[in-house]
């Protein structure tokens, strides 16, 4: 079952009978069965009918609201949705170096792993120094990923981490135009436009994330709650991991 993102502005979402319409200016922009809405997510002025709400929370439909820039607002949550078994579990993992450490690892070396398919797809059609530049930062990153294994602690592991990040951006670097001043990942504040858009694409997209999975931003396996944030805390507590089992219902 979809997840439902309403992101025209100035749109209207309503029940009528036991489908989920929502209309602009006279005009159905979606028309569906309210039974295959699993989640909905409302992005900025779009408004929702008392009466698709009410139906929504008999369904057990989570609904959560950010702004037309992605700054999670808050959520309707219906009065049970069976989350305090994956939050206990989730909570035990955080709590015990011993079952967080191998799940951090798995999340770095599958990030690693991402990233260097990603410096290898760009580098296709670059020209042959650019390729030979980018093929030794993969090389770096290739043997960061099989140390990652052999990290013995959560410190060691956020060292692999921080090394791998700056062999992908110092290869990404060599992939763009030298007029976009791209000279490595920068932040707080960005100081090229390169930095600003993965400073908010990566905002923007763990907010929705952590916030549609009813996940705490602060709930991370590799950094602590002290120093956890929304840019720091791309693991969520093992979210992905450490799945919550759904019921499917079956349509007639």
């Amino acid at each position: 079952m979809p997840v439902i993102y309403l992101t025209d502005q100035g749109a209207m979402a309503h029940k009528k009978g036991e489908r989920l319409i929502v209309e602009k200016k006279s005009d159905v922009i979606l028309d569906m069965p309210l039974i295959h809405v699993e989640q909905l997510v409302v992005m900025g002025n779009v408004q929702l009918s008392a009466a698709l709400i009410t139906q929504l929370l008999l369904q057990e439909v989570d609904v959560a609201f950010f702004s037309s820039y992605g700054k999670y607002r808050g959520r309707l949550t219906p009065p049970a949705l069976g989350f305090a078994q994956l939050r206990h579990r989730q909570y035990q993992v955080l709590g015990n170096p011993q079952t967080a450490l191998p799940i951090a690892k798995q999340a770095i070396q599958a990030k690693l792993a991402n990233q260097r398919r990603t410096l290898g797809r760009l580098a296709a059609t670059a020209g042959s120094q650019v390729q030979a530049t980018v093929i030794r930062a993969t090389q770096t990153m290739q043997g960061i990923e099989g140390q990652v294994s052999a990290a013995r602690d959560l410190d060691s592991l956020r060292g692999y981490e921080g090394s791998g990040a700056a062999a992908y951006f110092g290869g990404l670097k060599d992939l763009l135009p030298p007029g976009w001043g791209f000279n490595g990942r920068q932040y707080r504040p960005p100081p090229d436009a390169v930095n600003a858009a993965l400073s908010f694409g990566l905002v923007d997209n763990v907010r929705v994330e952590w916030a549609t999975n009813s996940t705490p931003p602060t709930d991370c396996l590799l950094y602590t709650s002290e120093a956890a944030d929304a840019l720091l805390c791309v693991d969520r507590g093992g979210s992905r991991i450490i799945k919550k089992t759904k019921k499917t219902r079956r349509i007639n």
